[in-house]
């Protein structure tokens, strides 16, 4: 008898796998793909951070790959339309980038007020006027980028 995978209702899968997250941030790429990868099982949908581990990974084929299944995922289940921007942020496609943080604005996405928190991908986006003008329209007070971390 094999184990069974535990699924999260894919229907309310807004986020990813915390260990990839945590290991991205540490800046563990290899360790986060993984986890990512392994968590497509238990969330029922294409990781949209996996295109973000693959391409600090250098495996940018695999990652422009990757973001087409999840942009061809979107909407069922629902994950926060950013995930995918940063995704393609990270490959340098800021068409598709603006093109999801829009989507995530229009549709109210739970994860846009995270977007000024982000570090990495959005960063080098920061000052561009679209950015600022998605921030502004958040709410009364803008968030601003958090400093990355010395690494």
């Amino acid at each position: 008898m094999t184990p069974r995978q535990p699924r999260v209702r894919s229907a309310y899968s807004y986020g990813d796998v915390f260990e990839g997250f945590a290991m991205l941030a540490l800046g563990r790429n290899a360790d986060a793909e993984r986890a990512f990868r392994e968590g497509e099982a238990a969330l029922g949908h294409p990781s949209p951070l996996r295109v973000v581990a693959l391409a600090r990974l250098g495996r940018t084929a695999e990652a422009r790959a990757q973001l087409k299944v999840v942009e061809q995922a979107f909407g069922k289940p629902f994950f926060g339309p950013e995930s995918i921007a940063a995704g393609a942020a990270e490959l340098g496609d800021t068409t598709t980038m603006y093109r999801w943080l829009d989507t995530g604005q229009r549709e109210r996405s739970g994860v846009a007020p995270w977007l000024g928190l982000w570090d990495r991908p959005f960063l080098a986006h920061r000052q561009e006027p679209l950015v600022q003008r998605i921030l502004q329209q958040m709410g009364p007070t803008p968030l601003t980028f958090a400093a990355p971390p010395n690494r």
